[in-house]
């Protein structure tokens, strides 16, 4: 068995992942939490894919906290609508485009 063979790592990617934190003001975040799981994952020789990694905010309240969460440097996509599962989720977390769809298809 060649070197190269016996430094060969088995990696496995992490898929269907969800995390939630309730973020009451701007001292909240969840940044810390990504960066741990980040950390968990590669010692346990896992891979997020940071390009398929995106943030919803869901809040019924008028005003938001902003802010922005990263994986490694880069900046994880915020959206304002998800499909998770075969569900539209929306982050004012109203069903109307998972509706309109579901109907759309139906009518085909």
């Amino acid at each position: 068995i060649s070197s190269k063979s016996k430094q060969r790592v088995d990696t496995s990617n992490i898929d269907d992942l969800k995390i939630w934190k309730e973020i009451r003001n701007t001292t909240d975040s969840m940044q810390e939490d990504i960066d741990k799981l980040v950390s968990w994952a590669t010692r346990n020789k896992m891979i997020f894919h940071p390009s398929k990694c995106k943030t919803i905010m869901s809040t019924l309240k008028h005003t938001t906290i902003d802010f922005t969460l990263s994986y490694a440097g880069e900046q994880i996509e915020r959206v304002i609508r998800e499909r998770d599962l075969g569900v539209h989720i929306s982050s004012k977390l109203i069903f109307t485009h998972h509706q309109l769809y579901v109907l759309t298809k139906m009518a085909q």
